[in-house]
C-alpha cells in the first residue's frame, strides 16, 4: 500500500460527507451502457482497462478517514478482471432481462470508498460478435468529461493492443491529487481567488436560501439520493426556432433555454430572485487537459426576473448573469459555500437546489465517435446521479440529427413521476411562448394546466325562509337547549319577534348595525334572528374582551343600539307576557331582505394595527349554511355543539344551520367548551374543534364515542396536520372527520374536505370548493399558477363578503375583480393563504403569504399587538412575530418592563392578541431596506449559551470538550442544545465521526437530533454496550 495521501478537493469532501449520510443505491454515480458490434478481443479490452487504471491515480484512489475528515490515498495497481457473462443462444426476452439485471447490479450496489477502484465494469456477450458493456463509476473520482476521456483512452489502448503495440497517449505532468494540493494553495494565497470571493460575496448577498419548488412530499431533514431520470423529446421546429431567436438576440442558445427554465421556475414559485446552478469550465489549466478526476464544478447564476417585462428582456438579463458568473468561475462551489458562510443544511443543496445543463453535443453523441477498430460502438444509455440538487434540467440538442430533447434528473423522494411529466409539458409551453411570443411577460405566461375549481351551482334559500318553515313545521320541537333551559321553535320565534318590535320602535333602519354583547344562550340566538328579521345587521361583541375594546368596536361599526344580557332578559320577559301563542309564520314581523342585504359584521385583525369590520351578506350567510347542511347531510335529528364565542365567525353556522333544518342548537358553557372530552360526552351529533383542541382530545386516554350520538367531527381554524388526521381515523374510524377552510371575508368556510385517510404530501388538505364558490391559486398578479404549484388562494362566487366597513382602500386591496367570471361585477377575495391544487382538483393549504397568522384557531395580525405595545409610554419600538404557533413580542424600552407589558395588553386586547413572551432589546434588527429583519431576532427563550449545569465528570466532560472544539465556543453546559449553540447538519456529521473515534460507537444523525444536549447524549451512549466509558 502506498503512503501517498493528500486532502481531497472541496467538491470531493462534500460528496464524501453526503455518502456518509446516504449510502443508498445509485448515489453519486455515472452509468454508461455501450453496445459493441464486431470481433471483440476481450483480453485486449481487459488490458485497456488495466492500462487506464495504472495511468490515472484516481482510478486507484481510496478515501479513508483516519480522523474526522477523509483523505485521498493512492493505492498500487491491482489485477483488474473484466467480468463476462455469456448469453448466447438464450431467447431475446431472457437476454433483455439479464442485461437489465446486469445494469441494476452494477449501478445499485453501493461503493466501498476505501476499496479502489471506484469503478465497476460488466460485459455481456449477446452473440459471437455482439456485446453490451456496462460501466459505473463513482463521482468521487470522475466527472462526465473525465468519463469520456477514460473511454477515449481505453478505445485508443484497445486498438494499440489489438495491433500488438503499446498505447501512445499524452504524458501526464499532473495527477488529480497534486492538482487538489495546488488548488488549495491557490485558494489560500492567490489575489485572484480573493477577488473572486469578494465578487461572490456581493453577487449573492440577500439571495434566497431555498427555492420554493412545489414538492410532492415534505422535505426530509436529511437529503436523500434517490434519483430518477425522465427524458423528453421536443419537435425539431423548436430547435430551429431557438437557433433563429438566439441569433437575432445575439446570444447563445444555452442562454435562451436557461431563460425559459428561469421563467418556468418563476411560474412554479412566484419567486423573482432565482439562483440556478450551471456547469463551470472544469479544466482551467493546460497541464490538466488529460488528467482524470472530478474537475467539474458548478456556478451559481443569480437571475433577477422582472415579471412585467417582456421575455426578451429576461433573455438579456440571463445572458449578463451567466457572463458575470463565468468570469468568476474558478472557485470550487464548496469552497464558495464555506468561505461565504452559507447555510450547509443537509436537507438541501446550499446556494441552489435546481441546476441547468446545456449538453452540446450530448454525451451519447460524443460516445458514438469512439473508435475501436473493426468494433463499432453504439451508445445505448448514459445516466448521471451525481447531482445533489432537487432537480436538474439538461438540454440535449443534436444539431447533426436535427433533434432536440431534454432530460430531468430529480430526487424521487421529493417529486412524483407524474409531476415531472407535467413539468415537461410546462417547459415546452414556456419555450414555445418565449420563441414565438417574445414580447409576452413572465407574469402573463399561460400554463397548460392552470389551477382552478368551482363548486356545484345550486339555488340558495335565505336563512329566515328556512327558519320560518321549521317554525311552521315543528313549532313544539326543541330549537335551542343549554344546561339552563330548552326553548322550542315557537318560543324562539316569539322571543325573536320581541327583538324585532323593540328595534323597529327604536327606529333601527335597514342594514343598521346592532351590537350584541351577551352570554351565549337561547335569548342570544333569538336576538340574532330578531336583528336579521328587522333588516338590521348584528355585530357580535365578546363579553370576555375589555370593555374599552368593545366600546371601540361598536363605535367603529356605527352601532348606536347595544343589546346586553339585561336587555335580552327584559325582551324575553316581555315576549312571554305579550304573546301567548305565535299565530303562524305568515304573521311574523319581517322587513324585506335582498340576498345582498347586510346580515352581520365581524371584526378581524388588521395589518395596520387597526381592526377591520367585514360585511357579510344574507347570500353569503345562506350559501355557507346550505353547504354545511348538504355536505354534513344535516337533518332535524341533528344537534350541533355551539361552542364558539359569538365574535368568531364559526359561531354563526353553529347557531343557525341546525335551525334551518329543524334540528337543535346545543349551547355548551365556556367551561365545557374548552374541554373537548366533555364536549364529546354531551348529547350532540356534530362537533367542531380547532386542531389544537382536537389534539388535546386525542392526547387523553381512549374513550369510546361510537356508541354516542356523534356523527361528524369538523376541524377548522388552524392547519390540520396529517398526523392528527391519522390519529383520529385510527382511534375513531366510525366518526368521519371533515376539514373546513374559510375566512370571515368569505362568509366562513368555502372548502370542505372529507378525510377518510391522512394521505401524504406537504400541507393540509382543505378539499374542493363548496357550492356556488370558485377557488384559484394565483400569483401576485392574479394569474393562475399551474396545478401543483404554490399560489395564493383566491375565492369567488356567492360566498364573497361585501368588503370592509368604511375602508375602501383595504376593500380594494383584498376584494379584486374576478377575471374568470362572466358575472358583471364579480369579485375575488385574496385570502393571503398559500395553497397548491392536486390533480384531482382538491387543494392543500401550505402556509401564509404575509405575516398574518392563526393563533389558537384565530386569525390575527401581529401588528395589531405591536401597535398596542407602542401606546405604552416606555416603549420606543415594538415587533410581534409568530414563533412555533405562539406570539412573541420584542420591545425596545429604557427599562425591563416585561411583566408590566403583559398586564398592560391584557387590559386592552383579547387574550389571543397578547404575546406569550416578551423580550427586551437594545434595538430592533433591521435589514438593508430599513425593515425589520425577522431572521435576526433572537429566539424567545434562553440565550444560546446560557449558564447551566456544568458537565459531570467522565463522558459528559469529554462530550462538552468535543462540542467546544467543533462549535468554537466555551463553556458548554450539560443542558445546552447542540443546534441552539449554532450546530448545523454538517457539523453534526463531524460530531458523529468524532464520537465514533472517541467512544468507539457509531451513531446516526437521528440519535443526535433526539439527544441534542450533552446530558441526553451521554445517557444515550451509556445505553450502547460498545461505548467506551471512563
Amino acid at each position: 500500500m502506498s503512503d501517498a495521501r493528500s486532502l481531497p478537493s472541496p467538491g470531493q469532501q462534500r460528496v464524501w460527507w453526503l455518502n456518509q449520510v446516504d449510502r443508498g443505491p445509485g448515489a453519486n454515480e455515472l452509468v454508461c451502457v455501450l453496445e459493441l458490434t464486431g470481433p471483440l478481443g476481450t483480453p485486449d479490452l481487459t488490458a485497456a482497462f488495466r492500462h487506464a487504471i495504472g495511468r490515472h491515480e484516481m482510478l486507484r484512489a481510496a478515501f479513508p478517514a483516519p480522523g474526522a475528515e477523509p483523505v485521498i490515498e493512492v493505492r498500487p495497481l491491482v489485477d483488474f478482471q473484466l467480468p463476462l457473462i455469456d448469453l448466447r443462444g438464450l431467447p431475446p426476452e431472457t437476454i433483455r432481462q439479464r442485461v437489465y439485471q446486469l445494469k441494476l447490479e452494477l449501478a445499485l450496489q453501493p461503493f466501498e470508498l476505501e476499496s479502489p477502484p471506484l469503478l465497476r465494469v460488466g460485459l455481456a456477450r449477446l452473440e459471437e460478435d455482439r456485446h453490451v458493456l456496462v460501466l459505473t463509476v463513482h463521482s468521487l473520482i470522475c466527472d462526465e468529461a473525465s468519463l469520456m476521456l477514460m473511454l477515449t483512452e481505453i478505445a485508443t489502448a484497445y486498438r494499440a493492443f489489438q495491433a500488438g503495440s503499446s498505447p501512445r497517449l499524452p504524458s501526464l505532468p499532473l495527477q488529480f491529487p497534486a492538482y487538489c494540493t495546488q488548488q488549495r494553495e491557490w485558494l489560500r494565497n492567490s489575489p485572484e481567488a480573493h477577488r473572486q470571493r469578494e465578487f461572490w460575496r456581493g453577487e449573492l448577498e440577500g439571495a434566497p436560501r431555498v427555492l420554493d419548488l412545489p414538492l410532492d412530499v415534505p422535505r426530509p431533514a436529511i437529503q436523500t439520493a434517490c434519483r430518477e431520470l425522465q427524458q423528453f423529446e421536443l419537435p425539431p421546429v423548436l430547435l430551429q426556432g431557438a437557433q433563429k431567436v438566439a441569433a437575432r438576440l445575439k446570444t447563445g442558445p444555452e442562454v435562451l433555454f436557461l431563460a425559459a427554465f428561469a421563467a418556468l421556475l418563476f411560474r412554479l414559485t412566484s419567486q423573482t430572485d432565482l439562483v440556478v446552478g450551471f456547469p463551470a469550465a472544469a479544466r482551467d489549466r493546460p497541464d490538466a487537459q488529460f488528467v482524470l478526476g472530478p474537475f467539474g464544478s458548478r456556478l451559481p447564476v443569480r437571475i433577477r426576473l422582472v415579471p412585467t417585462e417582456p421575455l426578451k428582456n429576461l433573455v438579456e438579463s440571463v445572458r449578463e448573469a451567466l457572463e458575470r458568473s463565468r468570469r468568476h468561475g474558478r472557485l470550487p462551489l464548496e469552497h464558495l459555500v464555506e468561505s461565504l458562510g452559507v447555510d450547509q443544511s443537509l436537507a438541501y443543496r446550499p446556494l441552489f437546489q435546481v441546476q441547468f445543463m446545456y449538453c452540446d453535443p450530448p454525451f451519447l453523441r460524443r460516445a458514438a465517435g469512439l473508435a475501436m477498430g473493426p468494433v463499432s460502438v453504439e451508445p445505448l444509455e448514459f445516466f448521471r446521479s451525481t447531482t445533489d440538487c432537487d432537480l436538474t434540467l439538461a438540454i440535449e440538442p443534436d444539431i447533426v440529427a436535427g433533434k432536440l430533447s431534454f432530460s430531468v434528473d430529480y430526487n424521487a423522494d421529493l417529486f412524483a413521476e407524474g409531476t415531472l411529466a407535467r413539468l415537461a409539458s410546462r417547459f415546452r409551453s414556456v419555450l414555445e411562448q418565449l420563441l414565438f411570443r417574445p414580447d409576452i411577460s413572465p407574469a402573463d405566461l399561460q400554463a397548460p394546466d392552470a389551477s382552478g375549481a368551482a363548486g356545484a351551482s345550486a339555488p340558495i334559500r335565505l336563512f329566515l325562509d328556512r327558519f320560518d318553515e321549521q317554525v311552521t313545521r315543528r313549532p313544539q320541537a326543541v330549537a335551542v337547549e343549554s344546561d339552563r333551559e330548552s326553548v322550542t321553535y315557537s318560543e324562539l320565534c316569539t322571543r325573536a319577534q320581541a327583538v324585532v318590535r323593540a328595534l323597529l320602535s327604536d327606529g333601527v333602519g335597514p342594514e343598521e348595525p346592532v351590537a350584541l354583547a351577551a352570554d351565549r344562550c337561547a335569548d342570544y340566538v333569538a336576538a340574532v334572528i330578531g336583528i336579521l328579521r328587522a333588516g338590521a345587521a348584528y355585530l357580535p361583541l365578546d363579553r370576555r374582551h375589555p370593555e374599552a375594546r368593545r366600546a371601540d368596536l361598536a363605535r367603529r361599526a356605527g352601532a348606536r343600539r347595544l343589546l346586553g344580557d339585561r336587555e335580552l332578559a327584559e325582551l324575553a320577559s316581555r315576549s312571554s307576557r305579550d304573546v301567548a301563542e305565535l299565530p303562524g309564520a305568515r304573521a311574523v314581523l319581517r322587513r324585506p331582505i335582498l340576498p345582498q342585504s347586510l346580515a352581520f359584521l365581524l371584526f378581524t385583525s388588521g395589518s395596520t394595527g387597526e381592526p377591520k369590520s367585514v360585511m357579510v351578506s344574507h347570500q353569503g350567510l345562506a350559501n355557507h349554511l346550505e353547504a354545511k347542511i348538504g355536505d354534513l347531510r344535516m337533518t332535524d335529528s341533528d344537534a350541533v355543539a355551539q361552542t364558539a364565542p359569538p365574535s368568531f365567525v364559526i359561531s354563526v353556522w353553529q347557531m343557525l344551520a341546525p335551525l334551518a333544518v329543524g334540528g337543535r342548537v346545543r349551547i355548551l358553557p365556556d367551561e365545557v367548551a374548552i374541554k373537548p372530552h366533555e364536549v364529546m360526552q354531551r348529547d350532540v351529533s356534530i362537533v367542531q374543534l380547532v386542531p389544537s383542541v382536537l389534539r388535546l382530545l386525542l392526547d387523553e386516554p381512549f374513550h369510546a364515542l361510537e356508541g354516542r350520538s356523534i356523527r361528524w367531527m369538523v376541524a377548522t381554524g388552524e392547519a390540520l396536520p396529517r398526523e392528527l388526521i391519522a390519529r383520529w381515523i385510527e382511534r375513531y374510524p366510525g366518526i368521519p372527520l371533515m376539514n373546513a377552510y374559510g375566512a370571515t371575508e368569505t362568509s366562513d368556510d368555502v372548502a370542505h374536505c372529507l378525510l377518510p385517510e391522512a394521505g401524504s404530501g406537504p400541507g393540509t388538505p382543505i378539499g374542493k370548493p363548496v357550492q356556488n364558490v370558485s377557488m384559484y391559486a394565483v400569483d401576485p398578479w392574479t394569474n393562475r399558477v399551474p396545478v401543483g404549484a404554490v399560489g395564493e388562494l383566491v375565492a369567488g362566487g356567492s360566498a364573497v363578503a361585501r368588503g370592509y366597513l368604511c375602508d375602501p382602500r383595504a376593500t380594494a386591496e383584498k376584494f379584486v375583480p374576478d377575471p374568470y367570471s362572466e358575472e358583471p361585477g364579480a369579485r375575488l377575495y385574496r385570502t393571503g393563504d398559500l395553497v397548491r391544487q392536486r390533480e384531482d382538483g382538491s387543494f392543500d393549504y401550505v402556509g401564509r403569504r404575509d405575516h398574518q397568522v392563526k393563533i389558537g384557531g384565530i386569525r390575527v395580525e401581529p401588528q395589531e399587538a405591536a401597535a398596542a405595545l407602542l401606546q405604552h409610554p416606555a416603549v420606543r419600538q415594538a415587533a410581534v412575530v409568530e414563533v412555533a404557533g405562539r406570539l412573541a413580542a420584542y420591545v425596545v424600552a429604557g427599562v425591563d418592563i416585561r411583566d408590566e407589558l403583559e398586564a398592560y395588553l391584557r387590559s386592552r386586547l383579547p387574550d389571543y392578541l397578547v404575546p406569550d413572551t416578551f423580550t427586551c432589546l437594545e434595538e430592533l434588527p433591521l435589514n438593508l431596506n430599513g425593515k425589520l429583519d425577522r431572521a435576526a431576532l433572537p429566539a424567545p427563550r434562553r440565550l444560546r449559551v446560557a449558564a447551566g449545569r456544568p458537565p459531570g465528570p467522565g463522558v459528559e466532560q469529554r462530550l462538552a470538550a468535543l462540542w467546544e472544539e467543533l462549535l468554537g465556543l466555551a463553556p458548554v453546559a450539560a443542558d445546552n442544545d447542540f443546534f441552539e449553540l449554532g450546530g448545523h447538519s454538517l457539523l453534526a456529521l463531524r460530531m458523529l465521526r468524532a464520537l465514533e473515534r472517541e467512544f468507539g460507537t457509531r451513531l446516526e444523525l437521528s440519535d443526535l437530533t433526539g439527544c441534542a444536549t450533552v446530558e441526553r447524549l451521554a445517557r444515550r451512549l451509556a445505553e450502547l454496550p460498545s461505548a467506551a466509558r471512563d
